[in-house]
């Protein structure tokens, strides 16, 4: 609640006093009732206006600036297909679905529904269209520096609790799962989809 919203929550019971004083002297009881209404439906008003955070701020790690990030923790590089993306394991991501015949969109836009209105979550590392999935790369969840990891995993909270309410899928990698990734990901896509992977010819 802001100060000023607060301050307006006191005015009103100040009011609503003086009113239930007034009702009681001269209306009755019944006149304090019909007073009541008027002073609900101008405290509907302002919370709205006072007490409700519009849904830009809610998204407030929404604002991270990966790419500062990027800068220190990763080098932009070139897929096999020919595509930059913003650092070397993102490479290996991509190069992994391309040569599983894995169509993917790379950093799409997605979007959530709040209260009143939609709301841009972020862009998620790659979108697999044939699955119905995303797949996020969390690739600083181990950075060195302390500030810059926290405030990752903060936004990485953030966008994970998004994607569960608006019933988004998605699929988590980590650096540690670059190691296996072929074994991880068929678990995580068939944990999520349903869907079995199939085999690459060799």
């Amino acid at each position: 609640m802001s100060p000023k919203g607060a301050l307006v929550l006191i005015v009103l019971l100040a009011f609503d006093f003086v009113f239930f004083l007034a009702a009681v002297v001269s209306l009755g009881f019944v006149g304090w009732l019909i007073l009541n209404v008027l002073v609900f439906v101008i405290w509907l008003v302002v919370r709205k206006r006072f007490f409700r955070k519009p849904i830009q701020e809610s998204a407030e790690f929404i604002e991270y600036d990966h790419g500062r990030a990027t800068e220190r923790y990763g080098k932009p590089s070139l897929t096999e297909q020919g595509e930059w993306v913003e650092s070397g394991e993102e490479k290996i991501v991509a190069d992994y679905f391309a040569k599983n015949n894995i169509r993917y969109e790379y950093e799409p836009a997605v979007y959530g529904r709040g209260r009143r209105r939609r709301f841009l979550i972020g862009y998620p590392d790659f979108l697999l269209p044939d699955y119905g999935v995303y797949v996020e790369y969390w690739g600083m969840v181990d950075v060195d520096d302390d500030a810059e990891r926290d405030r990752y995993v903060r936004r990485m909270r953030w966008k994970m609790a998004q994607y569960h309410r608006n019933g988004i899928r998605f699929i988590s990698i980590y650096p540690s799962n670059l190691d296996n990734l072929d074994w991880i990901f068929r678990a995580k896509l068939k944990e999520v989809t349903g869907l079995e992977l199939e085999k690459r010819q060799q």
